[in-house]
């Protein structure tokens, strides 16, 4: 069954006088960092790397959120019943804490690791009015780490994973982790394991499975589900893995405690949510974290077989395989600089690739913070760069003691004339999210620019980092400027990374056509589905992106809805939507401001508004025909017009069906016709004639009745639209009433007293009255009768209310038939009368049928029994010790039945002696037994003895 994915955002304004048409420009320029970015969004599924339980409890994770707007965000973990709603105020950090109770699909227990396994509906699924960023951080003054989300619109069907060695602790394992996330239901996935460098890397699942290196499986995965996938030896690295599915899902690595390099340093949680295969790129500049002292290092993996890869244009390596390998094979460790310098570097490739930054640890002989901790992150490839951005430090001041003292932000840009672009700007923004200052970077004069050694399409790159502060909101914006930016932070024994600025829309189609918008808009300023669409292009589908998202950035008193056909939207699969705006308060003005981007992000916003107009009231009328006697009924409808100031033009109304039963006659008042306005607050009616001279019961009649809506133009009144304004519908509903089907009253005899039962007489209507009209007897000499009815005080002239009833007692008198030779069955039946109103709403009968069967049975008399002699039964039978045969006799006599019974008269054998004339006696044991012969008119019996 086809069904319809429907989307809806209500924004209402419902006194006349606090109408104000929408600011478009202020709107737009609220929403443009959001929608330029290139990396907000409105939906997310999420999951976490589980957290060590060994050392210190961290019982809660970090879910930091922002955007320019303000936004209702709804927050759900269906597995273990987590729900919440908050609301992120413009520019402002809004912290969520979740138990790790609620987000984790399971915990880690080092001394005991668990299986991979499938864990049904444990993702942390997101979902925003509006754009917003998203940050998920495990922090603690040891151990902390976090990701940069990424929201369904640049999720996708591709991925290479990049984790990091599990390792030995104590008496246990802290795996190397994958989490796969699946956003919809019935998602194929295929994995094909890759691996490490130091030992044999092997995923054993709960069902006792297991995949190695260059292995593959497969699973079904629905909405929200979180497959896990974990490390099951020491030294074993997950990294290099090719997973593949055919619908979007998200990937989140990372381990849970580990040293960089092993057995170095300090330990720290590492984590990373994957880049898809498809924002990959060939070219990426790297600005070296400032508060080192020397380089660290690159994992390289690579989308297509046989990649090359170059550091400042020097070839460094070959990438054999797009994923399911291990290291050396599907990926590549490289020096984030030449010869482990400091120094801006250059990764270029001549496939797209991913680099994965591994920050490793150096020892120092001051006390200090600095870039030493264990982090990873990926850099932004510069094919993704955007002109906006938002980000924060992962820090809100109601946390109290930051855990990272000192964050700053490294951005990428084209160089203008060798220098920092004029088009690029700050803007930063008060803990209360009000702007507080623009900053232009060319401008100052202390700000360090770092050049890079290669261009990009001809162009020069450099970079600047900045610090960011804590419990702020920045934007970056750009006119022309294309950046990319990732952002890190630090304290004494705790770091992270982020990739900052980068878009997460496809450009690998090379799709730069916006979306088009086509839709009609009725007089009453509505669009309604059929009417209205988007449509993505260009037509061509190999270079096309499709449909990724859309919404109403602002609006007063319209519903925004939008829908797919297929009844799942996926971003990315749908080239066209419909979609609608419908007033919510028909006499009101209204005005709406309408947001739609492909999956490309090329993006086109509308702006749409409707003056106030008289309205009217539309609704369903319904009759219903009672009496079978009837074949005609009249009624009426209401055309009432709804404003207080403005008339209603009716241009015509016509019932649907030229062949209609239904017929509409007459107007009211009288002289009213259409085409003369409804003066405001007035009402017309239109009068109605059913008729069907074959009406049949149980009928449902319908018809629609159409109205032209017209507006006045000047002294010509134009329609401007023909809609149905109201259902017709006539019923035939004859009284129903259920009855007891048959009663049988069983055997009566000679010495049998009178016996009672009831019948039941139930209303079986829900809404309206059954009227009676007569109960009585059939036959009236077959023994039954009539006796009481219940309730007491209820009598023929009294109505049986809905779904209520009553009893009526039937008696038999099994005197009044004496026995016979013969049997006698005795039939008779309850007659019901129903009546209904007619035309002058008097009770008139309009059925009765005999509805309930009485049947007894009045017992033959027994033939006069006698004791045979033995010279009588030996006239019809020769008995032994073995068996009775039957002589020709038996069935000359009229003798049908012989029957053999216990002394205590219970039957043994009986037969009908047309049938057998031979009885077996081998069965009966030893004793004394009773044998019968029965005609019609006899009974003989005599005693045998059984020996054996």
């Amino acid at each position: 069954m086809k069904t319809l994915n429907t989307i809806c955002l209500i924004l209402l304004f419902t006194p006349i006088f606090a109408y104000s048409k929408i600011d478009v420009e202020k709107v737009k320029s609220d929403f443009e960092v959001m929608q330029n970015s290139g990396n907000a969004g409105r939906e997310f599924w999420l999951t976490v790397t589980p957290r060590s339980i060994f050392k210190f409890d961290i019982p809660k994770r970090k879910i930091y959120l922002f955007s320019s707007v303000r936004t209702k965000v709804d927050i759900n973990i269906k597995g273990s019943n987590y729900k919440n709603t908050i609301e992120v105020l413009p520019n402002i950090v809004t912290l969520l804490e979740i138990d790790n109770i609620y987000i984790e699909p399971t915990s880690d227990d080092f001394e005991n690791p668990k299986p991979s396994d499938l864990y049904k509906d444990m993702a942390l699924h997101i979902k925003s009015e509006f754009p917003i960023v998203v940050y998920v951080f495990l922090k603690h003054h040891e151990n902390s780490d976090g990701y940069y989300a990424i929201p369904t619109i640049g999720s996708s069907e591709k991925y290479i994973n990049m984790t990091y060695f599990s390792s030995k602790f104590s008496n246990g394992l802290i795996p190397s982790y994958t989490a796969i996330v699946s956003h919809y239901d019935n998602t194929n996935i295929n994995l094909v394991l890759g691996g490490g460098r130091l030992a044999n890397d092997e995923v054993k699942f709960k069902d006792g499975k297991s995949i190695k290196t260059g292995e593959s499986t497969t699973k079904v995965m629905n909405s929200g589900d979180v497959l896990l996938l974990g490390s099951s030896g020491n030294l074993q690295d997950l990294s290099g893995s090719l997973i593949e599915s055919d619908k979007p899902i998200s990937i989140v690595s990372g381990v849970n405690e580990t040293y960089m390099p092993l057995d170095t340093g300090s330990f720290d949680y590492i984590t990373q949510m994957e880049f898809p295969t498809k924002i990959w790129g060939k070219k990426f500049f790297f600005t070296p974290l400032i508060r080192r002292n020397k380089g660290s290092y690159f994992r390289i993996s690579a989308s297509e077989d046989n990649t090359n890869v170059f550091l400042e244009g020097e070839f460094v390596g070959n990438i054999k395989k797009g994923g399911g390998a291990d290291f050396g094979e599907a990926y590549i460790e490289i020096p984030s600089g030449k010869n482990n310098s400091i120094k801006p570097s250059v990764i270029s490739s001549d496939k797209p690739i991913s680099v994965t930054y591994y920050n490793t640890y150096e020892g120092h002989k001051v006390i200090g913070i600095y870039d030493n901790e264990p982090l990873i992150f990926q850099v932004p490839c510069i094919e993704q760069g955007v002109t906006s951005a938002i980000y924060s430090a992962p820090y809100k001041h109601t946390e109290g003691s930051p855990t990272f003292y000192v964050n700053n932000i490294a951005l990428t840009f084209p160089l203008e004339n060798g220098s920092i672009p004029k088009d690029l700007e700050l803007f930063k923004f008060d803990s209360l999210g009000s702007l507080i200052e623009i900053v232009k970077p060319y401008e100052d004069q202390e700000i360090e620019l770092n050049l890079f050694d290669e261009d990009y399409n001809g162009k020069e790159y450099g970079s600047i980092t900045y610090e960011i502060k804590r419990n702020r909101v920045y934007h970056i914006k750009s006119k022309y400027s294309k950046f990319v930016a990732y952002s890190y932070g630090t304290d004494m024994n705790a770091g992270y990374g982020l990739p900052t600025a980068f878009s997460v829309y496809d450009r690998t189609l090379g799709d730069s056509l916006p979306p088009v918008v086509y839709y009609e808009q009725d007089c009453d300023g509505n669009i309604n589905l059929n009417t209205a669409t988007v449509t993505d292009m260009p037509m061509n589908e190999e270079t096309r992106s499709n449909i990724a998202d859309a919404y109403m950035m602002a609006g007063e008193n319209y519903e925004f809805k939008w829908e797919t056909e297929s009844g799942e939207f996926i971003p990315g699969r749908n080239q066209t939507l419909k979609w609608s705006l419908e007033k919510i308060k028909k006499n009101l003005p209204a005005s709406a401001l309408l947001y739609f981007v492909d999956k490309a992000g090329n993006d086109t916003t509308i702006f749409i508004e409707s003056e106030p107009k008289a309205e009217l009231v539309i609704k369903t009328t319904y009759n219903e025909i009672r009496n079978p006697n009837f074949k005609t009924i009249a009624f009426q409808d209401t055309i009432r017009n709804l404003s207080s100031y403005q008339s209603l033009y009716i241009t015509r109304l016509e019932v649907a069906n030229t062949n209609s039963k239904f017929k509409i006659d007459s107007y009211e008042p009288i002289g009213w016709t259409p085409g003369t306005p409804i003066p405001p607050n007035q009402v017309r009616y239109i009068n109605y004639t059913f008729k069907d001279d074959n009406i049949e019961d149980n009928q449902t009649y319908k018809d629609s009745v159409y109205i032209g809506l017209g507006v006045n133009k000047g002294n010509q009144i134009t329609e401007c639209e023909f809609k149905p304004f109201s259902e017709v519908s006539v019923s035939t509903l004859y009284p129903q009433l259920f009855a007891t089907q048959k009663h049988d009253f069983g055997t009566f005899d000679d010495n049998s007293k009178s016996i009672k039962l009831q019948d039941t007489i139930r209303n079986l209507s829900t809404k309206t009255d059954l009227y009676l009209s007569r109960i009585e007897l059939k036959e009236k000499d077959k023994g039954f009768s009539i006796g009481s009815i219940s309730p007491f005080d209820w009598n023929i002239n009294k109505p049986i209310k809905p779904e209520s009833e009553v009893i009526v007692d039937i008696v038999f008198n099994p005197k009044l038939y004496p026995q016979i030779k013969d049997e006698q069955i005795l039939v008779d039946s309850l007659g019901i009368g129903i009546q209904e109103y007619d035309k002058n709403n008097e009770l008139e009968e309009v059925s009765f049928t005999y509805k309930t069967e009485h049947k007894t049975t009045i017992k033959a008399k027994d033939p006069e029994s006698s004791v045979a002699s033995d010279k009588v039964l030996a006239q019809y039978m020769y008995v032994t010790g073995s068996s009775i045969e039957l002589l020709p006799k038996v069935l000359k006599d009229g003798f049908y039945d012989l029957s053999i019974y216990t002394l205590e008269g219970t039957k043994l054998i009986s037969i009908a002696t047309d049938e057998q004339n031979t009885i077996s006696l081998t069965k009966l044991i030893t004793g004394t037994y009773i044998v019968t012969l029965k005609s019609t008119t006899q009974l003989l019996s005599k005693k045998i003895s059984v020996v054996r």
